[in-house]
């Protein structure tokens, strides 16, 4: 299965330089995928990048208080945050990867 990417704009590594601009990706370059309070999702075949910037510190994937969010089959690396929730919350990350971020809290 190809997987779904959510990067930065200025991540030439999918579908190439689609902004024409000679700007390197980096992390927090978009926010997060948030659910809130009584919203649930699933996201599989994802490979998230270069997220997290929040003022409020959340990373690339936050769940509000009530929320469920499930990820199979996902990648998340180079965020300027961790992966975060606010409990309780449900959540499954089946067969999930991270790289360069901070610690599933």
């Amino acid at each position: 299965n190809d997987p779904i990417y959510v990067t930065s704009l200025n991540d030439d590594t999918v579908k190439g330089d689609t902004n024409n601009n000679a700007n390197l990706p980096g992390p927090g370059n978009w926010n997060t995928i948030n659910y809130r309070a009584t919203g649930s999702g699933t996201l599989t075949y994802v490979e998230m990048r270069y997220g997290g910037n929040s003022s409020y510190s959340w990373g690339m994937l936050h769940t509000d208080a009530g929320a469920s969010a499930t990820v199979n089959h996902g990648v998340f690396k180079n965020s300027q945050f961790h992966l975060n929730r606010i409990p309780p919350c449900k959540r499954d990350f089946s067969k999930m990867s991270q790289r360069n971020i901070g610690s599933v809290v």
